[in-house]
């Protein structure tokens, strides 16, 4: 599984008034925060994600089945889920997980920018990643969508995070995607 099982089940935790959007379909779980959408099998799999089933359990206090989506949310005394329709989560989710596969190549760029990593597509852009960071197991296998998300993914899961580039990038931004990322630039600022 590509997605970091314990610090998604963190993350679930920590979402607060904003909450997080879930769906489930047949043996797969749809979650979607505001920076981040990401598919879990909830079967069917070598290794479940055990952490987050029991935060979910311990969000909802029941194990969500094939066709339950809701918003959960939390709230002075605890947690509240409200019911959502499949079409309205699938518009949600739909935003950061395109259907269709993206060309665009892409690298993770071995500085941060205001402490987050960058990413430099074969365009020449570069973008910054919104998302929470340690969702994602490993940076193998990834590939960029416009606009403004990364999709890593395997058989047993998929994560979506959320990418921006500045309307205006700035002199900082302008020099990073001036510079030829194929050389050597150690000891440069």
């Amino acid at each position: 599984m590509v997605i970091n099982d314990k610090v998604l089940a963190r993350t679930l935790k920590r979402t607060g008034q904003y909450g997080f959007k879930f769906c489930v379909n047949g043996s797969a779980a749809r979650l979607v925060g505001w920076d981040f959408a990401a598919r879990i099998q909830l079967s069917d799999t070598d290794e479940p994600p055990k952490m987050t089933l029991a935060a979910l359990v311990e969000m909802l206090g029941f194990l969500p089945v094939d066709g339950e989506c809701g918003h959960i949310y939390k709230v002075k005394n605890g947690w509240e889920w409200q019911d959502m329709t499949p079409a309205v989560f699938d518009s949600d989710y739909n935003e950061l997980a395109h259907k269709e596969r993206s060309t665009i190549d892409c690298a993770m760029l071995p500085v941060r920018y205001i402490t987050r990593p960058l990413i430099l597509t074969t365009e020449q852009r570069i973008y910054s990643v919104a998302g929470p960071m340690t969702l994602a197991e490993e940076w193998s296998g990834f590939f960029f969508k416009e606009p403004g998300s990364l999709c890593f993914g395997d058989d047993s899961s998929e994560l979506f995070l959320s990418c921006y580039r500045p309307e205006q990038p700035g002199k900082v931004w302008r020099q990073l995607e001036a510079l030829d990322w194929e050389e050597n630039h150690e000891g440069q600022d």
